[in-house]
């Protein structure tokens, strides 16, 4: 899987990180927000994370996207409904589809906010 980081991994306290416009490589199909949820027992910390998405060098922006997770005791079952015990990290993913992967014109911008703690996270573009 080829990348591009629009969000470095690593801890991120509470707060508004704003991601600047930049342009999105060609062949890159997807917005994806991985977080270590082993971190986020508290119900206290959130995250909202706001994309846009512009197919003309920034002309416009019409595609919109967003990722949104409450932190909270993890409870994880089988398909039996049993615990599984998972050994730390456990990595959420969520992805977002970036239309158009051979246009020369995309372009990202959004912002990513923290609340209630802080805890360990990346952004990337990727293809599958």
């Amino acid at each position: 899987m080829s990348g591009q980081i629009i969000l470095t991994n690593k801890r991120w306290n509470k707060g508004t990180y704003n991601i600047p416009s930049s342009p999105i490589l060609v062949g890159l199909e997807y917005v994806k927000f991985s977080f270590d949820v082993t971190e986020m027992t508290d119900p206290a910390l959130g995250v909202s994370a706001y994309f846009e998405i512009s197919f003309d060098d920034g002309v416009t922006w019409p595609t919109k996207g967003n990722v949104l997770f409450q932190g909270g005791p993890i409870r994880l079952t089988d398909m039996a409904g049993n615990p599984v015990v998972r050994t730390p990290p456990f990595i959420s993913t969520h992805e977002i589809y970036l239309a158009d992967p051979t246009n020369t014109q995309r372009r990202i911008q959004g912002h990513v906010v923290i609340s209630g703690g802080s805890f360990k996270t990346e952004v990337t573009l990727e293809t599958r």
